[in-house]
């Protein structure tokens, strides 16, 4: 349970009860690092804490960070609720999609482009010819330009088309 305290000194907010303290600035400490914010909304579901973080000399004014429970070390209550968290912005759906397709498409393509049982080296040169030619695997064997066919151990003379 949270700890009480007089005079406004710090008080240890345990993650079991956080949404008793949504809109209360709060020093974090977690695994890896420590900051202060203001807790925006916590999760019982998924046990995520949700912070808003202010950002200082730039033109950004905060940053939202999601944090779960189990890594949350140590919550220190270092300021009095402010005033209801202001609503989330709205986010289009349509956009987010958008992006989650774009980058899908970005990470089937990597990944099409990693050889299966190649070497370090055949995948060095496939990597090296993919910055300038569009390239595909067959099997072992690199493709160039749909024309150009590079076979182990890829060499000029190993290059045929």
């Amino acid at each position: 349970a949270p700890a009480a305290t007089a005079g406004g000194a710090p008080a240890s907010a345990a993650p079991s009860r956080m949404s008793a303290f949504i809109g209360t600035k709060v020093a974090v400490s977690t695994d890896t690092e420590e900051f202060t914010g203001v807790l925006f909304a916590y999760d019982d579901a998924s046990s995520t804490a949700v912070f808003v973080q202010a950002i200082e000399h730039t033109t950004i004014k905060s940053t939202i960070r999601m944090i779960k429970n189990s890594s949350i070390k140590e919550i220190k209550i270092v300021g009095p609720p402010t005033a209801p968290p202001a609503a989330l912005p709205h986010i289009s759906k349509d956009r987010v999609h958008g992006r989650e397709a774009d980058r899908r498409g970005v990470a089937e393509k990597r990944a099409s482009q990693i050889g299966v049982d190649v070497t370090p080296e055949a995948q060095s040169v496939f990597d090296a010819l993919v910055k300038t030619y569009p390239c595909h695997w067959d099997g072992k064997t690199i493709v160039v330009l749909d024309t150009t066919r590079v076979a182990p151990p890829y060499t000029a003379e190993s290059c045929s088309g």
